[in-house]
């Protein structure tokens, strides 16, 4: 009889399982992903559910839970999710409600979440192990590809409050978010499209205006002609100044709203690549806002940072031009400039500052008739440094007398000394590695380089590997450039040859893994308060580095941008 009730019983609680399970899938089923993924998933995902309710008020997940271990479901209430502790742009603030999942990025990620997740109401949840979760993207491309997205749209939203943070900071600076229609202050200068390009140039030059709107008789534009085009055109094809502007004018025409903000104009021509936008209203034409009138709202312009390195005269000044070149920097990012113009114009502006330092340096005649060539090496030497980099530099000398070479690197060491303190002070920290000109192993004479450089070639030891990373992206940043041209070339005949050297940077290259988990997710090291952390220089733009240098090396290309050395290699191999 007691085997009986035991069966009864056992076949109830079977009975109420499937029920829950069948409950589960049919809640699932009435919510985006899961009413596109199969019944039979559907199910296997289900029956690993448990429900869970959490109090209005209560703290469901946050970073300090640790490694994400469930998948939330809301069947029934409402969660907000909140960046602890942060407020302001950078700050994220978002709602789940019935049928919506969380947090599934640290879920995917295998990885602590970075939001604190509360429950705003009474609130009911499936709770599912991250297990069946991962199960069922293997499972279901529906679930994997609506994973995906999230991270994507995750991704996006991080960008754009990164860019509202850097706004708000700059605000201060600069007024950039000046709607076009305040900057637009003076009549546009037009044309009608049938005058002839001299004369709509003589209307150009009367109005000392560098661009020139063809409109029609509603003064909607049909093209602009900007002095840049003038140029072009007296260069290649000056019998047509007598033909109708319309026909050698850009037609396509970027504009904006008289809504529009200073620094939409200024990601507009960034992306375009142009120097003017037509400012319109309802249609017509209201103005036209130069790159020009976007500089002077700013306080930091490329041109006056220049001018202010190009006129320190003492180390304080010298201090002084760093920080408004990060100061324009900060301005840039807010209006979003792309990372390669961006480290483009970082290393150009930073090259200028670092010749100026060096000319201080020099300043007493202590080096006076050497010929030296500073050479700037990492980051630095591939034009690719970021706002925070420390200092990789190096010297080459010529010297023909032997018995000379130690008298002239002694007095080019006190000289780099100088020249690496000032830079410290300027906010380009001292190599932990002494990858510096100041240290005796790397101010070294024509001779002594090239005869380095042929040995770490025909015998690679590891050292000359780990030097290699640094070294070979060596370029002339300040003194006799001819130096630094002369190695490049010696290096360009011995590279291609050493085949066991470049094998060897290939197997170096791809030794560390890319940090990427499942379903393409990032994966992550433990940080501070259990937030994940990636080295995204180590683990994310250093195998395009290694890889673009060792094409460079194997195929005898002269750059040391990582992308311009991709892209020549891929002129060689003809694959562009």
């Amino acid at each position: 009889m007691a085997t009986s009730t035991a069966t009864t019983n056992n076949s109830s609680a079977s009975n109420a399982s499937a029920k829950l399970v069948e409950a589960t899938v049919a809640f699932l089923q009435a919510h985006p992903p899961f009413d596109g993924i199969d019944a039979a998933h559907l199910r296997a995902f289900a029956a690993q559910a448990r429900l869970g309710y959490h109090e209005a008020g209560s703290i469901i997940v946050a970073p300090q839970s640790g490694v994400v271990a469930t998948l939330y479901l809301v069947e029934k209430g409402l969660v907000h999710a909140r960046t602890a502790g942060v407020t302001g742009a950078m700050a994220e603030r978002l709602e789940f409600g019935v049928g919506e999942a969380f947090p599934i990025a640290a879920v995917i990620g295998k990885r602590a979440t970075t939001l604190e997740y509360v429950a705003t109401r009474d609130t009911f949840a499936y709770e599912f192990p991250a297990a069946a979760a991962e199960a069922l993207t293997r499972a279901s491309h529906e679930f994997e590809r609506f994973c995906t997205r999230h991270i994507d749209r995750l991704l996006q939203r991080a960008t754009e409050r990164l860019q509202q943070a850097f706004a708000t900071q700059s605000r201060s600076d600069q007024p950039m978010v000046r709607t076009l229609g305040s900057l637009a202050r003076r009549a546009p200068v037009t044309c009608a499209p049938d005058i002839s390009i001299r004369a709509a140039v003589g209307i150009m030059a009367a109005q000392s205006v560098g661009a020139i709107v063809i409109a029609d008789a509603e003064q909607r534009p049909l093209g602009i002609f900007t002095e840049r085009d003038l140029l072009r055109l007296v260069a290649e094809h000056s019998d047509k100044l007598d033909e109708p502007i319309l026909s050698v004018a850009m037609r396509k025409v970027v504009s904006l709203p008289t809504t529009a903000l200073a620094m939409d104009a200024a990601v507009a021509m960034v992306e375009s690549g142009i120097r003017h936008v037509v400012v319109l209203d309802g249609g017509r034409l209201a103005g036209v806002v130069s790159e020009r009138d976007l500089f002077a709202l700013q306080r930091h312009t490329m041109s006056e940072v220049a001018r202010r390195i190009e006129a320190a005269d003492d180390v304080d000044a010298l201090v002084r031009a760093a920080e408004d070149v990060r100061g324009l920097i900060d301005n840039l990012l807010a209006q979003g400039v792309g990372a390669e113009s961006l480290t483009t114009l970082i290393s150009a502006l930073n090259d200028r500052l670092t010749r100026r330092i060096l000319a201080y340096a020099a300043r007493d005649g202590a080096i006076d008739g050497i010929d030296y060539c500073w050479l700037a090496l990492g980051s630095e030497g591939r034009e690719e440094q970021t706002m925070a980099t420390d200092q990789d530099n190096a010297i080459v000398f010529r010297c023909d007398d032997a018995a000379q070479v130690e008298s002239m690197r002694a007095r080019l060491l006190a000289f780099a000394r100088e020249a690496n303190n000032i830079l410290d002070r300027c906010g380009f920290p001292l190599c932990h590695g002494n990858v510096m000109a100041s240290n005796p192993e790397l101010c070294l004479s024509e001779a002594e380089w090239r005869k380095r450089f042929e040995g770490w070639m025909r015998n690679p030891s590891p050292e000359a590997l780990l030097s290699s990373t640094i070294m070979f992206d060596f370029r002339a940043l300040g003194g006799e450039r001819s130096l630094a041209e002369g190695l490049r070339g010696a290096v360009k005949a011995q590279a291609p040859g050493a085949t066991l050297f470049l094998r060897l940077i290939a197997e170096e290259a791809v030794r560390t893994p890319a940090p990427i988990g499942w379903l393409g997710s990032l994966r992550t090291e433990s940080g501070a308060e259990g937030v994940g952390t990636i080295d995204l220089k180590l683990q994310g733009t250093r195998l395009f580095v290694d890889v673009a240098r060792l094409y460079a090396l194997a195929h005898g290309v002269d750059a040391t941008n990582t992308a311009a050395r991709l892209r020549q290699v891929a002129t060689r191999l003809g694959t562009s």
